[in-house]
């Protein structure tokens, strides 16, 4: 059998991510195989939430410590759907459907909050040169070290019904979480 043809790794996302997307969302809400896979992979990979423990000498600072990260948990979402092991959970969903998952980390008074991006949100369809070096790959902003600085988020989904056309807003890399596991050294997106 002939092998398939494998080019340069970004052209390949860019080219394929979301006809790819697409389909393993229909799978995995339709098929109840790729359901029940899904929920397992999920289930293994975080289980009911990745919760840290204080391993302080003192008892009182460990038991203030659990307190505090127990207030930021349960208030976490931005969106105030779930609590932060509700987050982890959407986050390895997302990983596992779509390739990749995209948190935004919005400063508040009440202190960081986290809001899910969809993947189809970090503008794919923007690559150019900026001079200098520095270039924008599939909404992912690099400087002339290579370094990510930045993502371009579409304020709506390009399919979203009653969306007007906006421009993608720039997102500091520091205000941005972006999980995928990479396939092929240099990618970009999963």
């Amino acid at each position: 059998p002939r092998q398939p043809i494998v080019h340069r790794i970004n052209s390949e996302v860019s080219g394929a991510s979301a006809s790819l997307r697409s389909r393993a969302r229909y799978l995995a809400a339709n098929n109840p195989w790729l359901s029940q896979g899904v929920a397992n992979w999920t289930g293994a990979l975080v289980g009911s939430g990745i919760v840290p423990t204080s391993k302080h000498s003192d008892a009182e600072i460990r038991s203030d410590l659990a307190a505090y990260w127990q207030s930021f948990t349960d208030e976490a979402d931005a969106d105030g759907r779930t609590d932060f092991e509700g987050l982890q959970a959407e986050v390895v969903r997302g990983l596992v459907i779509d390739g990749e998952s995209f948190i935004q980390i919005i400063s508040t008074d009440l202190g960081p909050r986290l809001r899910l991006i969809p993947p189809e949100l970090v503008d794919e369809s923007l690559t150019r040169e900026l001079g200098g070096g520095a270039c924008i790959v599939q909404g992912v902003e690099f400087n002339a070290d290579g370094t990510r600085v930045a993502y371009h988020v579409l304020p709506y989904r390009p399919h979203d019904q009653f969306a007007n056309y906006a421009p993608p807003v720039r997102v500091s890399s520091d205000d941005i979480l972006h999980v995928m596991k990479p396939l092929a050294a240099g990618q970009v997106r999963g």
